[in-house]
């Protein structure tokens, strides 16, 4: 029953208002008791999680960080293979471009020139099996500065069609069903007089040495074993036709070669100092001495911030950065990048 009977000093609001204000005024009552953390579980759709299992998904397992037994490599080794590859694609797609305005400009071939493959050989022979399967009859050979053939360009029958048609004022052959004839003298000179400013586009210091038709001849100018093959489709008057650029670098084993070699260093074994450090926190020292075991300091920090390990103490420079995780019962670092 509500009491009637008020003073002057009873707070003056009719119970209408009085009803208004209090739906208004926020839930301040105090929050509910929390058990332990010890025993604290959390609730999902399908159950209860235990203290182990959110444990494992705060810090995700790391099986591979320094196993004796495992004999994969080391996942960076995965990251440089792919890095390689696709710097050769880029490589093989600035030589496209290059060759696209080599043929419009010195051949008078609107062609466009894209990168097919790009690809290694360890073996200069593989240039004559490779010959028989794309049916490349000409054979355009570039030397460097030292006399030393580094760049063969192998052309297919039907791109050496068209470029002596080119030259000769003939019409298109692209709906041409004539077999692809034997180069003669008189062609290979047509063709060398197309291909002879393609050395400068292709690299500094090239200069065309001449057009060859016998693939086991080529292959044994080359100046080396191992280097870089691409493969391009070449388009040109309505016609699809194969080109593929040879590379073979032999400046590198050169200097190599002839680099001194280091003497040999003494190898020590030594020990540094690595601290991990999560986040910098402060706390004032009333806070910090009524701490006690149970209680939670909030970094402030997404969960998945990298990790910092300093060299030389928690006053170090940062040395790595890593991802926290865990290994069996022990907490790991996995390494992310260096600093």
């Amino acid at each position: 029953m509500r009491d009637t009977e008020r003073t002057e000093e009873d707070w003056s609001m009719s119970e209408r208002r009085e009803r208004a204000v209090m739906r208004d005024v926020p839930n301040v009552s105090a929050p509910p008791i929390l058990p332990e953390a010890n025993d604290f579980k959390l609730p999902t759709a399908r159950g209860i999680l235990s203290k182990e299992e959110i444990q494992a998904l705060l810090r995700p397992d790391l099986p591979k960080i320094n196993d004796a037994g495992d004999t994969s490599q080391p996942f960076g080794r995965d990251l440089d293979a792919r890095e390689e590859v696709d710097e050769a694609a880029r490589e093989g797609r600035k030589i496209a471009a290059r060759l696209s305005r080599a043929f419009g400009e010195h051949a008078g071939l609107k062609a466009a020139v894209t990168l097919a493959t790009a690809a290694s050989f360890e073996d200069a022979g593989e240039l004559r099996t490779y010959a028989e399967e794309s049916a490349t009859n000409a054979f355009a050979i570039f030397e460097s500065d030292e006399g030393d053939a580094t760049h063969i360009i192998c052309l297919s029958n039907h791109l050496n069609d068209q470029l002596i048609a080119n030259a000769c004022g003939a019409l298109s052959l692209a709906g041409s069903a004539a077999k692809a004839r034997h180069l003669s003298v008189i062609d290979c000179a047509l063709i060398r007089q197309f291909m002879s400013p393609f050395g400068r586009l292709m690299g500094q210091g090239l200069s065309l040495v001449g057009i060859e038709t016998n693939a086991a001849y080529v292959s044994s100018l080359m100046a080396g074993d191992v280097g870089a093959r691409f493969d391009f489709n070449v388009d040109a008057a309505g016609r699809r036709s194969a080109m593929s650029l040879w590379t073979v670098e032999v400046a590198t084993a050169e200097r190599q070669a002839s680099a001194p070699a280091e003497p040999p260093r003494e190898v020590q074994d030594a020990t540094a100092l690595l601290t991990a450090r999560m986040a910098s926190l402060s706390v004032p020292v009333r806070k910090l001495a009524a701490l006690k075991q149970g209680d939670t300091l909030l970094l402030g920090l997404p969960a998945d911030q990298p990790v910092q390990l300093l060299s030389g103490g928690r006053d170090g420079r940062v040395a790595y950065e890593g991802d926290l995780g865990r290994k069996g019962n022990s907490m790991a670092v996995r390494l992310r990048q260096c600093a």
